[in-house]
């Protein structure tokens, strides 16, 4: 199915997927669904499992056979293959054809709690047989699985972070293997944090804290630069240009980069520029998918592409191979953009309004705005400044 939403030049791409990867409500606070190409094929986790498809020619849909259910990560490397579920990691050396199972108490003992879920998934940059796995909590293996370490965040010193969520993430800069970002939220304890380490996880260093209403989603590393990178998610736009400097958080009056106010699911860099990323934009609140675009390495943000969708939609997750963009819809399935293909001079294809509501942050109507930061027109507008 080819669409045209915006402009004749504009190429967008349908590829399915619209039922295996629909997201049940709520599901969001959990998981953020993982999607990366691996050379021509595009890799998505779905609620029904893992699947791939080959992007340079008019392939289906394949699905990894390793499980039916939910999958929260996943990572190839060659041959290699971990697929990661809420209880079990699954790793294969023969491309998927069998696989040796890992249990969730492996990695957070026998006592289990409800809400200690396994949610992501690392191989080491260096080294396929280093596996890194995040629980609210990192557990690591040197040799592919057969035994496991904790990395040693209570070397932390005493006081300068209070460890309430614990990361559910863990990322390696591509260029400096040495500097790890973890982060995580929890919107049980209205917390989220990234802590860093510069010596390959011996030592960590508190980053950025954050007790109220806040989730972190995503991270993304400068592809060019080590020193530089971003992270994103509800009232959450951290930005970092030293590396293992504390993050500065856009929503702070007293950061320099207060006028970049943005809520993202997810953002990333176009390796080709990195002064281009793009942004799966949060705090849109009607049928449409919105996806912003900044020329000027975060600092500031613009509309770039509108798709219009029959139900309450949004972008929760993006991947970048040469000039196309995949798009991970809330619930209309998997597109493609030709982000080359877009002429920027015609506008995006929008309903009318007449007058347009304010939104708050959560994207709540507000009839009367008071002083704050508010959503009109699909943009942040701040009042009473």
């Amino acid at each position: 199915m080819l669409c045209m939403a915006q402009g004749m030049m504009a190429q967008l791409t349908l590829l399915g997927l619209v039922e295996e990867s629909g997201l049940p409500k709520g599901q969001l606070y959990y998981v953020i669904p993982q999607m990366r190409f691996i050379d021509d094929k595009l890799y998505v986790t779905t609620p029904e499992g893992l699947y791939k498809r080959d992007v340079s020619c008019d392939a289906k849909w394949e699905k990894e056979s390793v499980t039916d259910i939910l999958v929260v990560d996943f990572e190839v490397r060659g041959d290699t293959l971990a697929v990661l579920t809420c209880d079990t990691l699954y790793l294969s050396v023969d491309c998927g054809k069998s696989y040796a199972t890992i249990p969730l108490n492996t990695f957070i003992g026998e006592e289990l709690y409800d809400d200690r879920k396994l949610c992501h998934v690392e191989f080491h940059p260096k080294n396929a047989n280093c596996i890194y796995v995040a629980y609210r909590g990192i557990s690591y293996s040197s040799d592919f699985g057969r035994t496991w370490e904790q990395l040693p965040f209570d070397k932390i010193p005493v006081g300068t972070y209070t460890h309430s969520s614990g990361p559910t993430n863990i990322l390696f800069n591509p260029i400096d293997p040495m500097h790890v970002v973890t982060y995580g939220s929890n919107p049980i304890f209205d917390s989220s944090d990234v802590l860093q380490s510069c010596d390959g996880g011996a030592s960590w260093s508190f980053s950025y804290y954050n007790s109220g209403v806040s989730e972190i989603y995503s991270a993304a590393f400068h592809p060019t630069n080590k020193n530089k990178m971003i992270v994103c998610g509800l009232e959450t736009y951290l930005m970092q240009e030293q590396q293992g400097q504390r993050l500065e958080n856009t929503y702070d009056p007293n950061s320099r980069y207060y006028e970049v106010l943005v809520n993202l699911f997810d953002v990333i860099y176009d390796p080709r520029n990195p002064d281009i990323l793009y942004g799966a934009d949060m705090t849109v609140q009607d049928k449409n998918i919105v996806i912003l675009r900044s020329v000027d390495g975060g600092m500031t943000w613009d509309k770039f592409y509108t798709i219009e969708s029959d139900n309450i939609d949004y972008a929760v997750k993006l991947a970048f191979k040469d000039n196309l963009l995949a798009i991970y819809s809330f619930a209309s399935g998997i597109y493609l953009l030709d982000v080359d293909a877009v002429d920027t001079s015609v506008p995006a294809i929008e309903k009318e309004t007449l007058d347009t509501p304010y939104y708050d942050l959560q994207g709540r109507p507000v009839a009367n705005p008071a002083r704050g930061i508010y959503i009109k027109d699909g943009k942040k507008v701040i009042i009473g400044q």
